[in-house]
Formats: structure tokens, C-alpha cells, sequence
């Protein structure tokens, strides 16, 4: 992952947004390493400032509906 991710133009990440805060078992790249997140609006559940932080570091989110 890390060599794909050296190599990328850019990391776009897919993510379900309950699954922000939590800490999993295997990881794909760190947030400093995506330059864009699309996520569903479960994010704003789970941490209503998540937006504000991801976008505080550098981060373009796109929050989609979940549908």
C-alpha cells in the first residue's frame, strides 16, 4: 500500500463514516497521506467537527448520500 500510495497522483479514500474514530485492524494510509475522503453522512453522527477537521488537514471531503 505504501509504495501505491508514493506513486499515486492522488489518494482518494471511500470510507463509511461511522466507522470514524474507530481504530481497526489493518489500515490502507494515515489522513495525512488522503488528499480526498467520500464518506455518507453518518459522519456527522459519529463527530459533528469531523468535517472541519479533515478539511483543516488539507483533506477534500464529499459527503454523499448513503443510497
Amino acid at each position: 500500500n505504501r509504495v501505491l500510495r508514493s506513486r499515486a497522483h492522488r489518494v482518494v479514500a471511500l470510507a463509511d463514516g461511522s466507522k470514524w474514530g474507530r481504530v481497526g485492524l489493518a489500515t490502507f494510509a494515515e489522513l495525512k497521506d488522503v488528499d480526498v475522503l467520500i464518506t455518507d453522512r453518518s459522519i456527522l453522527n459519529q463527530d459533528s467537527d469531523a468535517i472541519k477537521i479533515l478539511t483543516g488537514l488539507g483533506i477534500d471531503v464529499r459527503v454523499v448520500d448513503a443510497e
